[in-house]
């Protein structure tokens, strides 16, 4: 998805935006973050975050002269019952899978599998945790 270009070419800063966020089949909360998304944001059930978790989907070409006039997005997805501690970063293209912990500070750059929990910059896999519901 293109992004439109200033004419000083340059991409805006993040904007604090509303996000709908499903809490339960039945209610609904909204999560207010700084994200910078020019991609879909998907959250799941049960998700909850620490103070300055930031979301990126907006990414440009490795190439320089390329980068001069295209921007691109790639989605973010992240499942049900996942915690994201606070001052993480969540990468462009990146799904977290269901009962997931991200820890405070990390830098997703790639995707996580379910229950996993993860650290560091970039984010590693530091152990598996046991599915609750035994799915």
């Amino acid at each position: 998805m293109p992004v439109e270009k200033s004419p000083v070419n340059f991409m805006l800063p993040p904007k604090r935006m509303q996000l709908l966020v499903e809490k339960s089949s039945s209610k609904y909360y909204i999560l207010t973050r700084p994200l910078m998304y020019v991609a879909p944001v998907k959250i799941g059930k049960n998700f909850m975050s620490g103070p300055n978790v930031q979301i990126y989907t907006a990414t440009h070409p490795l190439d320089y002269l390329k980068r001069r006039t295209t921007d691109f997005g790639l989605p973010v997805t992240i499942g049900d019952d996942v915690w994201i501690g606070g001052r993480a970063v969540v990468c462009p293209g990146v799904t977290i899978g269901n009962g997931v912990t991200v820890a405070a500070g990390s830098v997703v750059t790639r995707d996580v599998p379910d229950f996993a929990v993860v650290a560091g910059a970039p984010a590693k896999i530091i152990r598996m945790e046991n599915n609750p519901s035994g799915n």
